[in-house]
C-alpha cells in the first residue's frame, strides 16, 4: 500500500508541477508524515532511522543544486518526501531519476532545436565560474517565459518515471 500511496503522491506532484510550476508544501509535508508513519509501522525504529538517513542524504546532495538554481525547491521536497517511504533506497531513485532527467532533457533539446544555444550558455557559465574562481548560481530566470520554454525542465516527471522504473525492476524493497 505504501508504494501505491507514494506513486499517487508523486503523480499529484507531477500534475501540480505541470499546472503551476510548483510543488506544494501541502503535498510534501503530509505525504512525508504519512511515509514516516508507514515505515515506522512496518520496520519500527530501524525504518525511521533509515528514512532520516535517506532524507539527510537527499538534502546533502540536492540542496546545493537548489542553491545553484540547477533544480527547484519543489524537486528537493518531492525527493525528501520519497525518502520517508523508501529510506536510503531513495538514493537509487535519485540515480534512476537522474538518468530519466538526462534522457528527457536531450529529448527536449532536440524538440526545441536549441542544443547549440543551451550548450553555449553552459560553456559561458563554466568559463565565468573558472575565471571568478567560484561557483555561482546558474543564470536562469524563472520569470522569463522564454527561459522557461527554452531551457527549463520538470524534474518531477523524471522522479515519477524513475519510481515506476524502479518498481518494474524491483529496485525498491517489497515491490
Amino acid at each position: 500500500m505504501d508504494k501505491i500511496l507514494l506513486f499517487v503522491l508523486l503523480g499529484i506532484g507531477v500534475i501540480s508541477d505541470y499546472r503551476t510550476d510548483k510543488i506544494s508544501n501541502w503535498l510534501c509535508l503530509p505525504g512525508g508524515i504519512m511515509g514516516f508513519f508507514l515505515i515506522w509501522r512496518q520496520e519500527g525504529s530501524v525504518g525511521i532511522e533509515d528514512a532520516i538517513v535517506g532524507m539527510l542524504a537527499i538534502m546533502g546532495i540536492l540542496i546545493p543544486l537548489w542553491v545553484l538554481h540547477v533544480i527547484g525547491g519543489g524537486d528537493v521536497k518531492l525527493m525528501m518526501m520519497a525518502s520517508c517511504y523508501l529510506g536510503t533506497y531513495v538514493l537509487k531513485l535519485l540515480a534512476i531519476s537522474a538518468v530519466c532527467s538526462a534522457i528527457y532533457g536531450i529529448f527536449l533539446l532536440g524538440r526545441r532545436r536549441n542544443l547549440r544555444r543551451r550548450m553555449g550558455l553552459l560553456v559561458a557559465y563554466c568559463q565565468e565560474c573558472v575565471l571568478a574562481r567560484t561557483i555561482r548560481p546558474y543564470p536562469f530566470d524563472k520569470n522569463e517565459k522564454e527561459d522557461r520554454e527554452d531551457g527549463g525542465i520538470h524534474i518531477s516527471y523524471a522522479v515519477l518515471a524513475g519510481y515506476v522504473i524502479g518498481i518494474i525492476m524491483r529496485v525498491f524493497p517489497n515491490t
